[in-house]
């Protein structure tokens, strides 16, 4: 879509060129004949309305050339995340490596997933669970995280139902053991994708204290 956008631009700009010089064209075959004061005048005032226009129409590409940071704002995820599912000991998010290819000499990606009660800031939400990080590539990306050995019964504990799923995006050097909580992340540079959030069935009995 945005190829088609971009050529039906660039048509609209050559035509607009073309007929704007026409008209100054025009406008000098029926102009009054010259004067040796007219001869010395810049001819600047004949010529701006065409500089005029293909200022306006190197602006229009501007866009293209320096293209906007289209990652979706929370909680969008747009056409980022193709599924993500909760299992018995861990979470999955399927990302399209098409969407997020063009992060790749600068990110990483794990799958982060966590619970949140409504207290307190989301930005705290603790026991944040991080997988390994990924190298960024075209297609389908499934990640897969397995929670850490206490994390199930953290889940227990707080009477959990739901769990929420998001993307991290890790900046080089910095290691998913580094991200404790998004706060944190967010001050190591970290970018986060929501992806969603899945009902938690847990057994009603879980690992000892």
């Amino acid at each position: 879509m945005d190829s088609w956008i971009a050529l039906l631009t660039l048509a609209v700009n050559v035509i607009g060129v073309f007929f704007t010089w026409q008209a100054i064209k025009i406008a000098r075959m029926q102009a009054p004949p010259q004067t040796p004061e007219s001869v010395t005048r810049s001819p600047w005032r004949l010529y701006w309305p065409v500089a005029a226009c293909l200022l306006l129409s190197v602006s229009v590409w501007i866009p293209y050339a320096v293209r906007p940071d289209d990652l979706p704002a929370w909680p969008q995820p747009k056409s980022y995340i193709f599924g993500y599912a909760t299992g018995p000991a861990g979470c999955e998010v399927t990302a399209n490596g098409d969407e997020f290819f063009k992060y790749r000499e600068k990110y990483r990606l794990a799958v982060g997933c966590y619970i949140w009660n409504g207290v307190g800031d989301v930005l705290d939400a603790p026991q944040l669970q991080v997988s390994p990080a990924h190298e960024i590539t075209k297609g389908t990306m499934p990640l897969r995280l397995f929670w850490g050995a206490s994390f199930p019964q953290y889940l227990f504990d707080q009477h959990a139902n739901m769990l929420n799923e998001v993307i991290l995006m890790l900046p080089a050097g910095v290691d998913p053991g580094q991200v404790t909580s998004f706060r944190q992340a967010r001050s190591l540079g970290v970018r986060i994708v929501p992806a969603g959030s899945t009902n938690l069935i847990l057994p009603l009995q879980t690992q000892a204290h």
